[in-house]
This record gives structure tokens, sequence and C-alpha cells, in this order.
């Protein structure tokens, strides 16, 4: 058998960047919850965005962020839910974040983000 190497393009990647997916649940009438799998930077944090903003411009009370299933957040990730949390502040909405695994967390504690999402929700 032969193999023959793999010839990647000038600015072009061998894999492609993962892409980041959610689901929505209406917890209730004042409750939305958003589940999202994959990574979040600085290719998907325009995604992450405008799903949460959408969420928003229904009106809820609070928007809770399920992170379990995201396993990178980078500082485009970061930048992107404080600018939501800000959104939400102005439309008289919380959000905050559940459930982060370890090293998304580790990383919201090392940058002072983690008490600021997570007033109410349980964080495990």
């Amino acid at each position: 058998m032969r193999t023959f190497p793999t010839v990647i393009p000038e600015n072009k990647t061998a894999y492609p960047a993962p892409a980041l997916t959610q689901t929505v649940i209406i917890v209730d009438a004042d409750t939305v919850r958003l589940s999202f799998t994959g990574d979040l930077d600085a290719d998907t944090a325009p995604q992450f965005s405008q799903a949460i903003r959408h969420a928003l411009n229904f009106g809820p009370a609070w928007v809770q962020i399920d992170l379990a299933a995201v396993g990178f957040l980078a500082a485009a990730g970061i930048r992107s839910l404080l600018l939501c949390h800000r959104y939400a502040a102005d439309q008289g909405s919380r959000l905050t974040i559940d459930r982060p695994q370890p090293l998304v967390r580790h990383v919201l504690q090392v940058t002072g983000v983690l008490g600021l999402l997570t007033e109410d929700p349980i964080v495990t």
C-alpha cells in the first residue's frame, strides 16, 4: 500500500472548523434555555451571539446558557458572553450560564467572568 503526503494549500486548514450547534428549550413563559455543543471561538462566536440575541428578542425574563457540551472557550467566546450579558440587561432580562465543563469553568474563573454569569443557576 502506498501513501501520499497530504498537501494543504496555503491559507487552508486540513480540517474544517468545528460547528457550534444549539438547542432551544422554552422552560416556561419567562425562561428560555439554550444548550450549545461544540467549541466557542472566533469562528463560532457570531453564531452564538446571534442565537442568544434572537432568544432575548422574545422578551424572556431569564435566558439560561447550558455549556455542558462546550469543550473549548476562547477569548472571542468570552467577549460574546459578556456582550450578550449586557444586551440582556439592556432588554431587562437576565443571562446566566449553567454546567460549564471543567476547562470552560476554569477559563471563566481565571478571567473573572464566572461570578458575573452564574448568579442564580446551580453550576456543577
